[in-house]
């Protein structure tokens, strides 16, 4: 990811971020594509 950070805004991506309890939430948002991509933050 440090090799392509200047060619993609790797940090837009990020859909929304859930905390590590909100890590079923975040697999339900995903398959009902709800959010494209989900960041789990410990």
């Amino acid at each position: 990811m440090a090799r392509y950070g200047r060619i993609f805004p790797w940090a837009d991506l990020i859909t929304r971020e859930y905390g590590l309890d909100e890590a079923q939430a975040a697999l339900e948002d995903v398959a009902a594509q709800r959010v494209v991509k989900a960041l789990i933050v410990p």
